[in-house]
């Protein structure tokens, strides 16, 4: 194997795959298919708590600009009641 187990990519793993094929020394094999699948777990949950995320942050934005927009109104609002005083 080419990398440190915990700094390796899908990339890595699948070119050690192919390195197999071409020696034809399947011995490995089924420990990499299991650091796959793991590393496709990692990747499938990152993305799953990534969307998540941003749903979040996009329903707060709203919020926030919603806010943003009433306390404009009441600036001006308050603005003008100390101009006519």
């Amino acid at each position: 194997m080419s990398e440190d187990y915990g700094t390796r990519t899908m990339c890595s793993i699948l070119k050690d795959m192919r390195d197999i094929c071409k020696t034809l020394n399947f011995s490995y094999l089924p420990a990499l298919i299991e650091e796959a699948q793991y590393r496709a777990n990692r990747m499938e949950n990152a993305i799953e708590s990534y969307g998540s995320d941003m749903k979040y942050n996009e329903e707060h934005r709203i919020k926030l600009n919603a806010e943003i927009k009433e306390l404009e109104k009441k600036k001006v609002l308050l603005k003008d009641s100390i101009d006519k005083q």
